[in-house]
C-alpha cells in the first residue's frame, strides 16, 4: 500500500497545442480507491500514464510514498496497470498469464502456484486455469487481467477503463468484483473511466477532469450535492442536472421566456454579471398546470418501469433548451402536452453565467 501525489504535474504531447494534463495537484491516501473521471480527451488516462512512467512529465512531480519517481523506469515502480484491452499473452494459459510476472521476478514455482490459485479462487477462475485467453468470454478475460495485477501485490493498482469492452450486465457484475477486491486487498487504486455511474458506484473519492484541468475532487455524494461549477453539475448525474439560463435580480433568478418564472436564490459570492445558470436535478422538480413554474412542452417521455423521465422544452433566446423531470410512470404527461415545471426551491443551485462557478443556492 502507498500514498500517491501529483504536485503541479503537467504533460504536453509533442503535437499538442495545449497541455494534456495541466498543473495537476492531487493526493491519494494509502488504501484509497480514487476514480479519475471525465470525458474523452480530458487528461485522465495521461495522468495515469504519467504515474506509470509511460508519459514524460514536463513540469512538477509525481510521488509514491513521498518518493519522486522521475527517472525510475516503469518496470521498477512497483505499480500494476490493467488496460481496457486486457493485453493477455494469447499463447499462455490463464495460470501462466496470472503468474508470469512472479516467474520473471524469480519466485519459486511453489509460491507462484499458491498465489495464482488463491487469486483465481477469489475471481472465480479456478476452473479456467488451463485454458487459453481466446477460449474465454470478455468478462473472464477481464478478470484474468485484474488477477494478473493482484498476483503481484503492487504498491498501487492503475486501472484504465478496464470494463470498457464489456456489455452492460457484465460491467455491473465486474465493477462490484473490482470494488470488493480492492477493499479486501487495501491496495491504493487509481481507476480511470468516462462513465460517471461507474465512478459513483466504486470510488471513495472522484477527481473530475476537463481539458487537462482538475475541476473538483470529493466524495460521490458531495460531488452530486455540491458541484463547484457548471461543468461538474452537468457531468455528474444520470440524467445530468438541468441548467437554465436566467438573470439575477435582488435575490431572485428570472428564468424562462413564455411567462418569466421567478426562483428565490441565495448568492454567496459576487457575480461577474447579472447572468446566471439555475440548476436543479430531475428528481427535484414537479409538474404543475401551464402558467405555474417554467412553461414547457413535453417532447419525449422515457418509461423505465416504475419511473419515467419527461423531457420538456423551454424557450431560451432564439433557441430551445430541454429540462428533464423524473416522475412515476403512471403520472408522466403525454408527448406534446404543455405543462409547468416547478423546481424545488430548497434544491436550487446557482452558477455564474460568465465563469460557470457556483455562487450559491
Amino acid at each position: 500500500m502507498a500514498t500517491v501525489e501529483f504536485l503541479q504535474a503537467s504533460c504536453t504531447y509533442p503535437e499538442g497545442r495545449r497541455k494534456a494534463v495541466d498543473n495537476l495537484t492531487l493526493s491519494v491516501a494509502d488504501g484509497e480507491f480514487l476514480v479519475l473521471l471525465g470525458p474523452s480527451g480530458c487528461g485522465k488516462t495521461t495522468a495515469l500514464r504519467m504515474l506509470a512512467g509511460l508519459e514524460d512529465i514536463q513540469t512538477g512531480q509525481v510521488l509514491v510514498d513521498g518518493q519522486d519517481l522521475e527517472g525510475t523506469p516503469p518496470g521498477e515502480r512497483d505499480l500494476a496497470m490493467v488496460f481496457q484491452s486486457y493485453a493477455l499473452f494469447p499463447h499462455m494459459s490463464v495460470a501462466r498469464n496470472l503468474g508470469f510476472r512472479m516467474e520473471l521476478a524469480g519466485a519459486p514455482a511453489s509460491a507462484v502456484s499458491r498465489r495464482v490459485r488463491r487469486v483465481a479462487s477469489e475471481l472465480n477462475l479456478s476452473d479456467r486455469l488451463d485454458r487459453l485467453p481466446k477460449t474465454l468470454s470478455g468478462g473472464e478475460q477481464q478478470r484474468v487481467a485484474i488477477g494478473r495485477a493482484m498476483v503481484r501485490e503492487p504498491r498501487v493498482f492503475l486501472m484504465d477503463e478496464p470494463l470498457g469492452a464489456l456489455d452492460a450486465k457484465l460491467r455491473t457484475t465486474a465493477r462490484a468484483k473490482i470494488a470488493e477486491m480492492q477493499r479486501k486487498s487495501g491496495i491504493t487504486t487509481l481507476y480511470v473511466t468516462h462513465d460517471q455511474v461507474e465512478a459513483m458506484a466504486m470510488g471513495d473519492r472522484i477527481a473530475i477532469m476537463n481539458r487537462g484541468v482538475l475541476q473538483q475532487v470529493d466524495t460521490p455524494r458531495r460531488l452530486y450535492d455540491h458541484p463547484v461549477n457548471e461543468f461538474v453539475a452537468g457531468f455528474v448525474g444520470s440524467p445530468a442536472m438541468n441548467l437554465v439560463p436566467g438573470m439575477y435580480k435582488h435575490g431572485w433568478a428570472l428564468i424562462g421566456e413564455a411567462g418569466v418564472y421567478e426562483v428565490p436564490v441565495e448568492v454567496a459570492y459576487p457575480l461577474t454579471s447579472p447572468s446566471v445558470l439555475v440548476g436543479f436535478r430531475p428528481e427535484h422538480a414537479t409538474f404543475a398546470a401551464p402558467g405555474n413554474g417554467l412553461y414547457t412542452t413535453v417532447s419525449l417521455v422515457e418509461r423505465l418501469g416504475h419511473t419515467a423521465y419527461a423531457h420538456c422544452e423551454i424557450s431560451v433566446g432564439r433557441g430551445r433548451r430541454t429540462v428533464i423531470v423524473r416522475c412515476e410512470e403512471n403520472a408522466a404527461p403525454r408527448v406534446g402536452a404543455q405543462v409547468g415545471v416547478v423546481p424545488d426551491p430548497r434544491e436550487i443551485h446557482v452558477f455564474d453565467g460568465e465563469t460557470g462557478l457556483r455562487v450559491g443556492r
